[in-house]
């Protein structure tokens, strides 16, 4: 996941080059996903009640706070076309 962040920033010089990037993608080659993914979410402060023990009721209850997203096609100064998130 960090890795496919860092491709996306949007200031160039904080992107991964090739050499970094598959120096990354190696050493993910003998980890399963389950031996990184509760680093990652504790790194990034997940907290999804979906994937979690909770019944039917509550994951409905959330998505209905959640409201319906809108994606907005953006474009910045440097002519680089983006979607935002409006709600």
């Amino acid at each position: 996941w960090d890795i496919m962040l860092k491709c996306w920033a949007q200031n160039p010089s904080q992107r991964p080059s090739f050499v970094q990037i598959q120096k990354q993608i190696e050493e993910l080659q003998g980890c399963s996903l389950r031996c990184t993914r509760p680093k990652q979410n504790k790194l990034l402060g997940i907290d999804n009640a979906a994937f979690e023990d909770t019944d039917a009721s509550a994951a409905s209850s959330t998505s209905e706070e959640i409201g319906s997203l809108t994606l907005t096609p953006a474009r910045n100064g440097d002519g680089l076309n983006y979607l935002m998130v409006t709600t």
